[in-house]
């Protein structure tokens, strides 16, 4: 599971090229108190173009009525869109159909939805979005607008003869699904809108990298046309604090209208560029049903229902004894015909409520096989279209993810359907060979119970846990197979506030595993404790104090690293790394590792040493360094940057071999070459690499460790390539 991503949203509404405030058309909504369960992670994006001269207050209803009805249906993303859409173009059909053919409104619409790190994409009628990443720009059109002499615009049918909003029942929506990455941008707008833009400038516009500049080249290159857009931007989540102000994120919501609103001013303000809103309340409404055909089903079994009733109702009515007229006496005991008539009676009610239970029954049942097999239909028109674009990776890549989108909803809708699950591993398999990536199945040996900044370190057969917060470090013994931790209870070996010599410990920093080299003789687990104080932990001697030698300044590390006996100490405050030589009583003092001006590493997340020294940076970069200089260093073949870098670790010796970087923000682990090159990424099923924290390698028997969510996983490293 990655981190789920925010949106920057940008608004365009200009009118002869004068910026209007509130545009009716469109809405960026967040999940109302009562949405349905499935929808509260969801971010509703909405365009709806029915052409200019479209009453405001007919813009709103439909937006309100397309909300209301996405909020409130459970379910699939992709079935509540669909619904939602359905919902608003009822209602738009219900409009045109007391209105003159001249002035009734048509048009398209185009929904999408963040959630997590996906897009889902619906378009209906004639509709434009695009999708921008570096380097790449995406169309997804629908329909051609035709303008009629009288001024009126309506739309020609796409290929497939649907139609446009407004003109029938029926209503074909089309979805996309999109794997979004930080810094995608996504544009919605409207083929009326676009007509007097020179041609490519939207793809132009999203060139700009984010979502401001997209919007003010978007109203330079309108200029007095009238045009609108909304812009939205994938970003990393951003921290607020409780009464800070929000620095990020923007959102825009229609307002509730009552009467037709007025028409656009001329106010000569700037396009907008919106902070949040609170929560979207729409008011809750009948549902619409999503499938014509379904509808009528149930039509047509409720009619059936009825004159099953009424028969039944006539046969137990003739079958009764016709009531006898008495004179008045006193109460009599019931006698044995009329407990009969009242048998009866509940046999004549009971029938029919069974009756409209079975249909009822049977019309949920068609309804959930129809939108399985939806799924399906969608999925294997997206495969098939992925298989042919061999010329074209990039736009293939994008149709085997949207393969997998529909097929996880349709795992999830029948978890164990076997097709579906077939399906999902043939999109899996092509997507994975497309993107370099190996499939494992890590060992879980043991589970903290929280997700924290751990620490690892891993020895000849001990694994080392360094929990920060609890301050303490827990030793686990691995048996042969670097699968399974030979203790029932993690001894815990070092801890906060420990007495350790004549000095009790404070917070416990870092930690590494020291082989023996140079001068010193035993190998070691060293760990770092505040005011610059070093433990020593053998496992056969137990814990004692190092001696270690003051830095200039004090320290602010960032990590810790060992090669050939040497310690190594990377400073954050001063970008520095400091280099210890062993003694008989521990390090002495430090000396700088640079022999000029160290670069900035004052963002650094981690350090591995074979000789090299490789610096991981918060932004993805690795800095390489060699004999107290920066060596060149250049990542190339990785498609997708990196999100959040949290680790790094070495395996082999200098030259050969591999660099692995735990990237939390994408659930994975990618291994480049010395040299840079991207070799492959690792992804396991499942949420086993989710909010990964901390990774140590072994390099004598090729197993990576991992803690992830509080859970201490292993794995042995794929095959690296020969050469």
């Amino acid at each position: 599971m990655t981190i789920p991503l925010d949106s920057v949203v940008g608004e365009l509404y200009l009118v002869g090229g004068v910026p209007q405030p509130d545009p009716p058309h469109l809405a960026v909504l967040t999940p109302p108190r009562r949405a349905a369960r499935d929808r509260r992670e969801d971010t509703l994006f909405i365009f709806l173009d029915l052409g200019p001269g479209t009453p405001p207050a007919l813009l709103v209803e439909m937006i309100r009525r397309l909300a209301s009805a996405y909020w409130r249906r459970a379910g699939s993303t992709t079935a509540a869109l669909r619904h939602a859409i359905a919902q608003a173009n009822a209602y738009l059909l219900e409009e045109n159909l007391g209105l003159p053919p001249s002035t009734r409104r048509h048009g398209g619409i185009t929904c999408a939805v963040l959630r997590g790190n996906s897009i889902f994409l619906a378009q209906s009628g004639p509709a434009l979005a695009l999708y921008a990443r570096p380097g790449r720009v995406r169309r997804y059109e629908q329909g051609v607008p035709l303008p009629k002499p009288e001024g009126e615009v309506l739309f020609a049918p796409a290929p497939d003869s649907e139609l446009a909003l407004g003109m029938s029942r029926g209503v074909a929506v089309h979805l996309h699904h999109i794997a979004v990455q930080p810094g995608d941008l996504l544009l919605l707008t409207g083929p009326t809108w676009t007509s007097e833009l020179p041609q490519g400038g939207l793809e132009d516009a999203l060139t700009q990298g984010r979502a401001e500049a997209v919007v003010a080249h978007l109203s330079r290159l309108a200029g007095d046309a009238s045009f609108s857009a909304l812009v939205v931007e994938a970003r990393l989540p951003v921290e607020v604090e409780e009464g800070g102000e929000v620095q990020e994120a923007i959102s825009y919501a229609p307002p509730e209208v009552s009467a037709p609103l007025p028409a656009p001013e001329e106010t000569g303000g700037e396009p907008s560029v919106r902070l949040p809103l609170p929560r979207s309340r729409v008011p809750s409404l009948p549902r619409l049903s999503w499938r014509v055909h379904l509808r009528r089903l149930a039509d047509w079994g409720v009619l059936g229902l009825g004159l099953l009733a009424d028969g039944m109702r006539t046969l137990v009515t003739r079958t009764l004894p016709e009531p006898e007229a008495v004179p008045a006496r006193p109460p009599r005991r019931r006698s044995e015909a009329e407990g009969n008539v009242l048998l009866m009676a509940g046999v004549a009610i009971a029938i029919p409520i069974l009756i409209a239970l079975l249909v009822v029954a049977l019309y949920i049942q068609r309804s959930q096989t129809a939108y399985f097999q939806g799924l399906l239909e969608e999925a294997r028109r997206e495969m098939e279209v992925a298989s042919s674009l061999t010329s074209d990776p990039e736009t293939a890549r994008e149709h085997w993810q949207a393969a997998l989108g529909f097929l996880e909803e349709a795992r999830q809708a029948r978890p164990n359907d076997e097709t579906a699950q077939r399906l999902y591993n043939q999109a899996q398999t092509a997507l994975d060979r497309m993107e370099g990536t190996v499939r494992v199945q890590p060992a879980l040996l043991w589970d903290y119970g929280a997700s924290r900044p751990y620490r690892l370190a891993v020895g000849p057969v001990q694994l080392f846990t360094l929990d920060p917060e609890a301050g303490e470090v827990v030793q686990h013994t691995l048996d042969a197979t670097r699968a399974n931790v030979v203790e029932k209870e993690a001894p815990v070996i070092a801890y906060r506030g420990q007495q350790v010599g004549e000095e009790r410990m404070g917070a416990l920093l870092d930690l590494v595993w020291m082989p023996a080299g140079g001068q010193r003789l035993q190998d070691a687990l060293l760990i770092l404790a505040e005011r610059n104080r070093l433990l020593e932990y053998n496992p056969t001697w137990g814990l004692k104090r190092l001696a270690l030698g003051q830095p200039p300044q004090p320290l602010v590390p960032r990590a810790l690293g060992a090669f050939n006996g040497k310690l190594y100490i990377l400073d954050g405050g001063s970008s520095q790394i400091w280099r210890y030589e062993p003694t008989a009583e521990g390090y002495g003092s430090p000396e700088s590792y640079f022999v000029a001006p160290p670069p900035d590493l004052s963002q650094a997340v981690g350090m591995a040493i074979d000789g090299s020294i490789y610096v991981l940076l918060a932004d993805g970069r690795i800095v390489k360094l060699f004999g107290g200089e920066p060596f060149p260093y250049q990542i190339s073949g990785l498609e997708q940057p990196f999100v959040r870098p949290v680790a790094i670790a070495l395996e082999g010796d200098k030259e050969e071999g591999a660099i692995y970087v735990a990237d939390a923000g994408a659930d994975r682990i990618v291994a480049l070459s010395k040299q840079g090159a991207f070799i492959h990424q690792i992804r396991a099923d499942g949420d086993a690499f989710a909010e990964i924290t901390a990774m140590a390698v072994d390099g004598a028997s090729r197993t990576l460790f991992l803690v992830a969510r509080g859970r201490l996983f292993s794995f042995r490293l794929p095959p690296l390539p020969e050469g």
